[in-house]
């Protein structure tokens, strides 16, 4: 294994499979391919700009891909999260709120990241 490059994939994978995914799941809606290739082309072309920049960055490609593919799980997961938590409170806290669910995501990534 030592002197073989291996491709990265994952932070790609991670930015393509929300898309694929919905689309999948409304093809009923009479939806055709051509609806998905600009979202398609802005996810995948963010994930490599974010992934060049952090690379060129920190110099460490394989760390960057991982920090990437944290970053993408995270920005599509958050409606998600905000969605599930809408109504919610703890200790009179509303966990649904944007400033309370970004704290705890930019603290997630913290800690995800480190």
């Amino acid at each position: 294994m030592i002197g073989k490059k291996q491709i990265i994939l994952h932070p790609i994978l991670f930015a393509v499979f929300p898309i694929l995914f919905i689309f999948s799941h409304n093809r009923a809606e009479a939806l055709v391919i051509g609806q998905i290739l600009l979202p398609l082309a802005f996810s995948v072309a963010g994930t490599l700009l974010l992934w060049f920049v952090l690379g060129v960055i920190s110099g460490e490609w394989r760390k960057a891909a991982l920090i990437v593919s944290l970053v993408v799980l995270l920005f599509f997961s958050y409606g998600h999260f905000h969605n599930a938590l809408t109504g919610r409170t703890l200790a009179g806290i509303q966990l649904w709120r944007h400033r309370y669910l970004l704290g705890a995501y930019g603290l997630l990534f913290l800690i995800s990241s480190v």
